[in-house]
């Protein structure tokens, strides 16, 4: 019998470490095939659990009751409605605008996560004050850094486009909305069935919104780093994909005519 050539022995011996095959006899996809597919999935997973658990507050549409509610001992804080209206409430006007243009050019300097991060203290920050805060000073401050978190959800509707594959677009897009819509929707429905109910007042359920912002920042701590080469065309994922949230004009304070309006999603479907 012919021996085969070298060359076509060691042909044999690389296609056969270039194709594996699985225990049922078809060929497996390569390792970092397999590792980058567990990336992206891994990837959406935590930002669509960050994003649930950071748009769950039920305390958030009884915000003006729970500021003008004179029953301090149900943690009421007893300001007029007046103070509050012209006082506290167009504090986040003038924060958003500024923050969200600092957070427009960080947002690729600092990689996304650390932008995510700065969201979730700013989120923390706006909870601590609302529960332990006592003047309209605080309340103020309050809204300073509530529009600091407003303004950095860009990293977070960005990360995505820089953590997978442009294939994958339409479905992380698909589910970190939903999972944002079904956190809020979540919210309003807990929130008005504990009020309603009686179970909880005003200062328990400020309680619950913290402790779900908690979670969050424990969610956004697991999230991947961003390297430089997977995010040379941020910028334009940036841009292209998502700006900012098109609810992002202030869900914390009521709607005026004078509220600014965000900017809408290309990937938003037209209302």
């Amino acid at each position: 019998m012919a021996a085969k050539p070298m060359e076509e022995i060691q042909g044999a011996e690389h296609l056969d470490e270039a194709a594996p095959v699985s225990e049922n006899g078809d060929p497996s996809p390569p390792a970092p095939r397999r590792h980058r597919e567990r990336k992206w999935i891994y990837a959406t997973v935590v930002l669509c659990c960050y994003g649930f658990f950071k748009e769950f507050k039920p305390s958030e549409p009884f915000l003006t009751p729970y500021l003008t509610d004179s029953n301090l001992t149900h943690g009421g804080k007893n300001f007029s409605t007046d103070d509050i209206n012209e006082l506290v409430y167009p504090i986040w006007t003038y924060s958003y605008g500024v923050s969200v243009f600092c957070a427009l050019l960080l947002t690729d300097v600092l990689r996304y996560k650390p932008v995510i991060l700065i969201e979730c203290v700013s989120y923390l920050a706006t909870r601590l004050l609302l529960i332990w805060g006592t003047s309209i000073l605080d309340m103020q401050l309050m809204q300073v850094v509530y529009g600091v978190a407003t303004a950095t959800e860009i990293a977070y509707y960005s990360y995505i486009y820089v953590a997978v594959s442009i294939t994958h677009f339409k479905q992380v897009t698909s589910y970190l909305r939903a999972m944002v819509l079904f956190g809020r929707s979540m919210s309003g429905l807990v929130g008005q069935l504990l009020v309603s109910l009686s179970l909880l007042n005003y200062l328990q359920l400020n309680y619950i919104s913290f402790a779900s912002v908690c979670v969050a920042c424990v969610c956004a701590m697991f999230l991947p780093n961003i390297c430089f080469s997977s995010s040379n065309n941020s910028t334009a994922c940036k841009l292209l994909c998502c700006v900012t949230d098109p609810s992002a004009s202030n869900p914390i304070s009521p709607s005026s005519p004078s509220s600014p309006t965000s900017p809408t999603s290309p990937f938003s479907s037209p209302s």
